[in-house]
């Protein structure tokens, strides 16, 4: 919805660097309020990583700063996986991909702030976001309303609070998800249909923000 975007007026993306060091690792954390997988198409780019920090930096290579770097991900996964069992993509994805990896850029920041997840967008391109939180227009399909976040925007892309009154069935679940997709849109008003025909793309797995982990 138009009124969950903020123009981002004078905000320097260089505060989100080396000063603030994100405490990420692979695999589930229980102390981690979300955990970020990276997709290219169908397939899973590396290890989930799970995030503890209030924010965390995703992007595709930027020297010298902390976070999440999607070309290292690419690369470990190159590496870890035996080319017998390695995903191969036909060559026009494999363009797909190349294309879109090059509009990543200085990607996303994920912000957890008062019980609500924020994304801003840092790179030059759209980003296309999908949550359960977002508000459905009355002529739209039943998946939830996808967003697109021009550069230099920000939105709520999971609401707390909402999320409790949306689903009070469902709080034992544990966590909920949203996907970003960098640079390609998808849904009704796209020929891709679905988020797994989009070349790159991130899931969010998100805690319940009235979770707490044990510690």
């Amino acid at each position: 919805m138009a009124h969950n975007i903020v123009i981002v007026h004078g905000t320097d993306f260089d505060d989100f660097s080396v000063s603030d060091v994100d405490d990420i690792c692979d695999g589930k954390n229980p102390s981690a309020w979300c955990h970020v997988s990276y997709w290219e198409f169908r397939h899973r780019i590396g290890q989930q990583l799970s995030v503890v920090n209030n924010w965390t930096h995703i992007y595709q290579d930027l020297p010298l700063c902390d976070g999440i770097s999607l070309s290292v991900l690419q690369q470990q996964s190159l590496q870890s996986v035996p080319i017998c069992h390695c995903h191969k993509l036909s060559d026009a994805d494999q363009t797909a991909v190349n294309r879109t990896r090059a509009k990543i850029g200085r990607g996303v920041v994920l912000s957890r702030e008062s019980g609500s997840v924020w994304l801003y967008n840092c790179s030059k391109y759209p980003v296309f976001v999908r949550s359960p939180t977002f508000l459905q227009l009355p002529h739209s399909s039943c998946s939830p309303l996808i967003q697109r976040l021009p550069p230099g925007h920000c939105l709520c892309a999971f609401d707390g609070d909402l999320i409790v009154k949306l689903a009070v069935g469902e709080l034992s679940c544990g966590h909920y998800s949203i996907q970003v997709s960098f640079a390609k849109g998808w849904g009704v008003d796209y020929s891709r249909q679905v988020i797994t025909a989009c070349p790159c793309w991130i899931e969010v797995h998100i805690t319940h923000p009235h979770y707490s982990p044990v510690t």
